[in-house]
């Protein structure tokens, strides 16, 4: 049997089942769900007077909600972010937020927003990059200054704040294309 959240007929029919003082297995079986699911809404949701079916809805949906919340606040996130691109670490980051008394922002947590939009920016800027390269490989090989079998390969993307972007997310500044590392060939070894 998988689990599923109690419904709104559910609870009522545990507020009657309760009522004419049926057991916990009892009202298990005839709700169709685990005995231990019977057990945890009466001790979640029960109140000072009770078992209440209507109380237990509003308790029950206002847990789902708390839940979805995000912890850090996307206000806090601008102040890392705006110290991010004045070269702070994410270690001194997380002390000046304590140190200021802000809301709380571990430095782990900090690396991995760092993480997470460079993962994005990288989606789109990946694109960029294989366009730019295609357009350099089909300049290089029709001018012919690039030896025969050799690879391009990306520069690495410098990361800077997007250009009047709202969201103050990092973007990447550049993508532009190198020869690799067989583009450094002695006069003799060209043809």
């Amino acid at each position: 049997m998988s689990y599923t959240q109690l419904t709104r007929e559910q609870r009522y029919q545990i507020y009657a089942l309760k009522k004419a003082d049926h057991r916990q297995a009892e009202m298990a079986s005839i709700i169709g769900c685990h005995k231990s699911t019977i057990s945890r809404e009466l001790a979640r949701n029960g109140g000072q007077r009770g078992y209440r079916p209507r109380q237990a809805q509003e308790l029950a949906r206002a847990r789902k909600l708390r839940a979805h919340r995000p912890r850090i606040q996307s206000a806090t996130w601008a102040s890392v972010e705006s110290l991010l691109l004045q070269q702070w670490s994410p270690e001194q980051i997380s002390g000046r937020l304590k140190l200021e008394q802000h809301e709380s922002v571990s430095h782990d947590r900090i690396y991995q927003h760092i993480y997470a939009d460079k993962r994005a920016a990288h989606s789109s800027a990946t694109s960029a990059v294989r366009r730019s390269a295609r357009s350099a490989t089909a300049s290089v090989i029709a001018g012919g200054n690039f030896p025969r079998g050799a690879r391009l390969m990306s520069a690495p993307v410098s990361w800077t704040q997007g250009g009047g972007s709202a969201t103050g997310r990092l973007t990447p500044s550049s993508a532009r294309t190198t020869a690799g590392p067989s583009s450094h060939w002695s006069s003799a070894n060209r043809s």
